[in-house]
């Protein structure tokens, strides 16, 4: 007879995979909507619409949490993360004239700031150790 619900103590970590964590700063819940988080690799996928590498879709609210993770990553890759506060939830950025900038809440890793849009070489980073963080501060 089989037997059932044994766990695995201290399994072994998978060999030449990581985990990635993401931490959120300066979201605002009282906004609504939708947190789009994206790790992307590659420049040529770099905001290509469903060419993402895996992507995290979550609701906003008051105990929205600010803390995310990608499970089982390939070491020695390099990655970028890309964030928006999807306020009115259509999957894209929205942005305003004057001035010109987005109008909900955007970030990447390595908290890059320019005119325009931020460049993949800029917001990348390598999967070296376990576990990795990457904190991205979001601008509104």
């Amino acid at each position: 007879m089989p037997i059932l619900g044994i766990a695995q103590i201290n399994p072994e970590p998978e060999p030449n995979v990581i985990d990635l964590v993401v931490q959120i700063n300066g979201l605002q819940t009282n906004r609504g909507g939708k947190l789009l988080i994206s790790l992307i690799q590659g420049e040529e996928n770099w905001f290509e619409p469903g060419q993402e590498y895996a992507r995290i879709v979550e609701a906003v609210t008051q105990h929205a949490g600010t803390r995310f993770s990608f499970k089982n990553l390939p070491v020695e890759k390099s990655f970028a993360v890309s964030v928006l506060h999807d306020e009115n939830e259509n999957s894209k950025v929205d942005f305003q004239w004057l001035p010109p900038r987005p109008k909900e809440g955007v970030g990447t890793s390595n908290n890059v700031v320019r005119m325009g849009p931020p460049l993949y070489k800029d917001a990348q980073f390598l999967l070296t150790e376990s576990p990795t963080m990457v904190i991205i501060n979001l601008s509104y």
